[in-house]
């Protein structure tokens, strides 16, 4: 998956298009946010305030969560035309 960023980006703008990804992979794939809570060992009401946006992860979280889900992103930044 690549993920385009045009013009200036800032690390809520990262973030978020991570956690968008991470909502619909799980959606694809169907698992719940107990199941990934208990796979990876990470506290329920954490991933459910990650995913609401009432948290802000750590980009440690974003790549465990990602690897788990069998997801690479790559990240380019152009400048705006």
């Amino acid at each position: 998956m690549v993920v385009l960023f045009q013009g200036k980006s800032t690390k809520k703008t990262l973030m978020d298009s991570a956690i968008e990804i991470i909502r619909d992979e799980m959606a694809k794939q169907g698992i719940s946010h107990t199941k990934m809570a208990e796979d990876l060992g990470i506290g329920r009401p954490y991933i459910y305030r990650v995913l609401a946006r009432k948290q802000t992860p750590t980009m440690e979280w974003i790549e465990q969560v990602m690897e788990y889900l069998g997801v690479t992103i790559e990240i380019h930044f152009a400048k705006k035309s």
